[in-house]
């Protein structure tokens, strides 16, 4: 009975760290793209705010 515990918990662990580490992936995949998106919007706004100046 003790062995069935020890294995079931062990497995719960490497699920729990797979998943970790999926969404760790993921996010580190998404980062750039929101940075690149932010400096664009900010461009965007300079160029708005250069063509009013004028």
């Amino acid at each position: 009975m003790e062995l069935i515990i020890l294995i079931v918990v062990g497995l719960l662990g490497i699920v729990i760290a797979g998943l970790g580490l999926v969404k760790a992936y993921s996010l580190r995949m998404t980062e750039p793209k929101q940075e690149l998106q932010e400096k664009l919007d900010q461009l965007e706004k300079e160029v708005k705010e250069l063509k009013n100046q004028k």
